[in-house]
């Protein structure tokens, strides 16, 4: 497969991966002056608290760790960074969002907040997809936005 077709295979694939598990899509391929996003999404608090919920039922936490976090959950505005490879020669998909990358998907993200003031008060955060010879990893809150 040439890289056009893994890319977009790639960015297919992980946004069905995210709508599978509860995320409402916003937009795929966003593009401004400052660069491109791939995927812009909602993590609801639904989604968020059946995942605590597993977290508790699996003994990860305990009830007071539970309610805590519970009371704290919000929509969150998520950003998505794929990286899609067919051989790992390179190393894990994972690794190909450097600190450029970083800096270029905050500075997007941030114009796009900007732009659409409904989102504004939202808690943001940037999250990362990795597909490495078909294996899907999704690392939540992958990298922070300090590059402002």
């Amino acid at each position: 497969m040439n890289n056009v077709k893994t890319w977009v295979s790639g960015e297919e694939q992980a946004k069905n991966y995210l709508l599978e598990d509860g995320f409402i899509v916003l937009a795929q391929n966003y593009k401004n002056e400052l660069g491109e996003i791939d995927i812009i999404a909602i993590d609801p608090i639904k989604r968020q608290e059946t995942k605590l919920k597993e977290r508790l039922d699996n003994n990860e936490i305990n009830e007071k760790v539970y309610k805590r976090f519970l009371a704290q959950l919000e929509n969150t505005l998520v950003f998505v960074e794929v990286k899609t490879r067919e051989t790992n020669f390179l190393g894990d998909a994972l690794y190909a969002v450097d600190m450029n990358k970083q800096r270029k998907i905050s500075q997007t993200a941030n114009a796009f907040l900007k732009l659409n003031k409904k989102y504004k008060g939202y808690p943001a955060r940037y999250d990362v997809i990795g597909i490495t010879k078909g294996k899907l990893t999704h690392v939540e809150n992958a990298f922070n936005d300090f590059y402002n």
